[in-house]
């Protein structure tokens, strides 16, 4: 799997590096530092492709990440509670429910929203590569009463297109 590269041919978020191993436990366990406790699943019982790689550039409210495992994975975070994530596939595919919704992404064309109030399970593909903004729940409640919206709890629509105008760009 080729990572994706910005201007110069570095790999984007290169020099943010957290995680590089082929140890499912240890993958788990960092990545869950960073968004939330979860269960990993390896499909395959002895998946020679798993090779999680995570990169994440920490901000004030929001993080960008960069998150890959190789081979196929079910993860279960269950409600993710204090933020909102924004999952753009930079390579293969991965089917994302959240809350009674079921997206089927594929790079290039659909992405996912996933929303703190709704339970969320993944199965990403062999090769699934994804470009994940995280934004504190706070924020986004914020603007949106801001916005004239009421407050409280907000539910996104998970799914994101990746193909209309806004999406190509």
């Amino acid at each position: 799997m080729q990572p994706m590269l910005m201007p110069g041919g570095v790999p984007a978020l290169a020099r943010f590096q957290v995680l590089d191993s082929r140890c499912p436990e240890e993958a788990r366990a960092v990545v869950g530092r960073i968004f939330c406790p979860h269960f990993l699943t390896p499909v395959a019982r002895r998946p020679a492709g798993f090779h999680a790689r995570h990169h994440s550039a920490p901000q004030l409210g929001y993080s960008v990440n960069r998150v890959a495992y190789g081979a196929r994975v079910e993860i279960d975070p269950g409600e993710l509670g204090r933020f909102f994530l924004v999952q753009i596939p930079l390579s293969g595919a991965a089917r994302v429910d959240v809350g009674r919704a079921s997206v089927a992404v594929a790079a290039g064309r659909v992405g996912s929203v996933l929303s703190p109030t709704l339970r969320t399970r993944m199965v990403w593909g062999d090769g699934c590569e994804k470009l994940i903004v995280l934004v504190n729940r706070g924020e986004v409640e914020a603007y949106h009463a801001r916005l004239g919206g009421r407050d409280g709890p907000v539910e996104l629509a998970p799914h994101l297109d990746l193909m209309g105008a806004p999406g190509s760009r």
